[in-house]
């Protein structure tokens, strides 16, 4: 099993790198926003004009 302080390091690490580099840092945040939004007008939660049926 890892030793835990070091998955810690590992994990600092690599949030350092994130946070040095810029674009990435705006990918991060700027990509799921921008799916939130483009997702959210895609979903369509109107019932269009549809006929009733009955089964029988």
């Amino acid at each position: 099993m890892p030793n835990l302080s070091r998955i810690h390091a590992i994990a600092q690490k690599e949030v350092f790198h994130i946070l040095r580099d810029s674009r990435t840092l705006v990918i991060i945040i700027l990509m799921p926003l921008l799916q939130l939004i483009i997702f959210g007008y895609a979903m369509n939660m109107e019932i269009a004009a549809s006929s009733p049926c009955c089964a029988g």
